[in-house]
């Protein structure tokens, strides 16, 4: 994997939610709710594994 390094940061994902940006690296999480405006940007041509674990809360 080819991470793109900005201010000394591997990041190998950026994660926009509601149009603030988030730098991930290796092994980083993030924490949203899932009814923002989100989108999942891989800043590298190489390939970027994303594990996702959803919780619906019940009303």
């Amino acid at each position: 994997m080819t991470p793109i390094t900005t201010d000394g940061r591997n990041i190998l994902l950026t994660v926009e939610v509601d149009g603030q940006a988030y730098h991930l690296e290796e092994y980083d999480s993030i924490r949203f709710k899932g009814d923002r405006p989100h989108k999942y940007i891989n800043p590298s041509s190489s390939l970027t594994i994303l594990h996702f674990v959803i919780s619906y809360v019940s009303s």
